[in-house]
């Protein structure tokens, strides 16, 4: 039943972002973990997004067990909040080497892990339950501001670099909240599929810089 193989998948997800959220080092980049994780949510419900999901797992559990690092030395965890920047993903990358820091989390596994999982009852019910709550866990406070603090304390992160889009009115509250919980925010401002929107290499220098302050500063 195709209610029952979304909840598998999701189930494999949530298993992955914890094997993530507990490994250190990060076992691999954001950047290939969002891939891995949106294709087969587009095709959730079918024997393969299931089957793919799984996958997933034991590819990063193989990795954990042998100890693979997105960054030997790592010294800063961060998390993203906001959409992927799609138009330069090798942005999650640029701050290894410099700085040792890792982009642990997305919104694409956690929203995997914590968004789509309903159990019993009307299928059809499950399903808009699913659709109904998707927006508010994301961009609604005070339950998304939560979900982010708990998210961002489940995964030990450093830091958090949050894309601020115009139309997500609660990033206000996002920041405030993991703030409030003594965790450092940055806030970007910029179009997330439009490079016309920022300078590449300004929000580079931005984060660095940032870095370079707030994060690093602890070590």
């Amino acid at each position: 039943m195709v209610f029952n193989l979304v909840n598998e998948q999701q189930e494999w997800n949530r298993r992955t972002r914890d094997l993530i959220a507990r490994a250190r080092p990060c076992p691999l980049p954001v950047n290939d973990s969002i891939p891995s994780v949106m294709i087969p949510q587009w095709h959730r419900g079918t024997t393969w997004a299931r089957d793919a999901a799984r996958a997933f797992h034991d590819e990063v559990a193989e990795r954990v067990s042998t100890g693979a690092a997105v960054c030997p030395g790592e010294r800063a965890r961060l998390m993203w909040i906001g959409r992927g920047l799609w138009f330069d993903l090798d942005f999650y990358r640029r701050f290894e080497q410099s700085h040792g820091a890792v982009f642990v989390w997305s919104m694409y596994l956690a929203i995997a892990a914590d968004g789509y999982l309903r159990y019993g009852g009307d299928p059809l019910r499950a399903l808009a339950a699913r659709f109904a709550a998707f927006s508010d866990q994301l961009y609604t406070p005070p339950w998304s501001a939560e979900w982010y603090v708990k998210e961002a304390r489940h995964h030990g992160v450093d830091g958090v670099v949050h894309l601020v889009s115009e139309d997500a009115r609660g990033s206000y509250f996002t920041t405030r909240a993991l703030e409030a919980a003594g965790i450092p925010v940055l806030e970007l401002h910029a179009d997330n599929v439009d490079a016309r929107s920022a300078d590449g290499d300004a929000l580079t220098r931005t984060v660095g810089d940032w870095l370079d302050r707030r994060v690093r500063a602890g070590d």
